[in-house]
């Protein structure tokens, strides 16, 4: 549920350049540019990587070089 909720939100926010204010220069600027890298799926996945979820463990067992990919890119954006 917590998936299908966020995609959604990230779907419909729009970073808009003259909002100076820190949510949307910091939280909807990152959320946009990750739909616009088509980095949901790795973003979420790493988002849940310390939980139980075994459908996670194994997406992250398969993808780390796209969860590399997205941490590197990620950490210039902060």
């Amino acid at each position: 549920m917590t998936v299908r909720q966020s995609l959604l939100l990230f779907r419909k926010i729009q970073f808009d350049e003259s909002d100076t204010s820190l949510y949307n220069q910091l939280y909807v600027r990152f959320f946009s540019d990750v739909m616009k890298r088509n980095d949901f799926e790795t973003f979420i996945n790493y988002c849940y990587k310390n939980t139980d979820d075994k459908k996670v463990a194994e997406w992250m067992a398969k993808n780390e070089k796209k969860i590399d990919a997205f941490v590197e890119w990620a950490q210039t954006q902060f």
